[in-house]
């Protein structure tokens, strides 16, 4: 395996995924190997339409991934070429962008590169190609080896929230919460902890109902929440179930760093509440390191520059890490 080169992938060219790219390289804020897949079509118009990249003369297209030259900016060209209309839905961007994210999942399956940083699609384009997955964790959980139990994670230095269920409709939730599913997110979630905080790491559990369900009265998800604790073996989990409101209460107060949740929005609105800006979307526990922003498109503000680098560049370099 190549261990220090790092993916990109293009994201959806009418948003600002290219943008922040071509602005973390002027700025000198991402340094090493990188190949940021796309097409040399896509990155030449994206140049001409949207971001003018002061570095263009620097830009260095290969067709094969062992072709990548130390030192320089390099774009596989490898995937569908696309019209590029800067804040458009369209179904050609998102299905170029799909497959830029399948060829990065190719490449690491066969252990040519360390890691990828998956740049924002639009996941309305996907659907526009009948495409099944709602996001990019599913993509990696379905196609990376050994990705049976992967979890989708949000990080910052300050704190980490975990989801039991990713983009599930709400209706659909309750069903989900069972034992298994509980036990190895917060297993994942208890691995992924330690590595960034160390013998800080301190793991809680929040409740599906509110209350936590007031011993059953307001439901009996909590039921699956506790067998699923009893299981762990670990000082780092604490062993009771929380209310969700009281819960990040704790967290703010910096009693704990690490938030095992239970469906999408119980744990990404305190986060990005907090992280909007500098979180890390990691998904974890596949034999694939995938980071990204924590964000979407941001088509409203695309090639403006109003659009922060800042979770972008920390996607990388929490990549180039792990």
């Amino acid at each position: 395996m190549n261990t220090s080169l790092i993916l990109i992938t293009q994201g959806d060219t009418n948003g600002i995924g290219l943008e922040l790219f071509f602005r973390a390289i002027e700025s000198n804020s991402i340094t090493g190997d990188y190949v940021l897949i796309s097409s040399k079509r896509n990155v030449l118009e994206y140049i001409d339409k949207i971001w003018d990249f002061n570095l263009k003369d620097k830009l260095y297209f290969i067709k094969d991934i062992k072709d990548y030259l130390k030192g320089k900016i390099n774009i596989l060209d490898c995937i569908l070429d696309c019209e590029i209309n800067k804040g458009k839905i369209s179904a050609k961007t998102g299905l170029s962008s799909y497959n830029a994210v399948l060829k990065s999942i190719e490449i690491l399956n066969n252990r040519k590169a360390h890691a990828v940083v998956t740049l924002p699609i639009c996941k309305e384009a996907w659907y526009m190609n009948n495409i099944k997955y709602p996001g990019h964790t599913e993509v990696f959980g379905d196609n990376c080896r050994n990705s049976t139990k992967f979890t989708m994670i949000l990080y910052s230095p300050e704190f980490l929230v975990s989801l039991v269920t990713i983009h599930e409709p709400l209706n659909k939730v309750s069903s989900l919460i069972n034992c298994e599913n509980v036990y190895n997110t917060i297993i994942n979630t208890l691995d992924f902890s330690k590595k960034v905080y160390g013998k800080n790491a301190k793991v809680a559990v929040c409740s599906f109902n509110p209350h936590a369900g007031e011993g059953g009265y307001l439901g009996n998800e909590e039921k699956h929440i506790r067998k699923a604790l009893d299981m762990v073996k670990s000082g780092y989990v604490i062993k009771q179930i929380f209310a969700a409101d009281t819960l990040f209460y704790k967290v703010a107060c910096k009693e704990i760093n690490s938030v095992v949740c239970m469906y999408h929005d119980q744990g990404l609105i305190p986060f990005k509440m907090n992280n909007f800006e500098t979180g890390v979307n990691i998904t974890y526990g596949t034999e694939i390191i995938r980071t990204s922003p924590d964000h979407g498109t941001a088509f409203d503000i695309t090639g403006t520059g109003k659009a922060s680098i800042k979770s972008f560049v920390n996607a990388y370099k929490v990549a180039g890490k792990l």
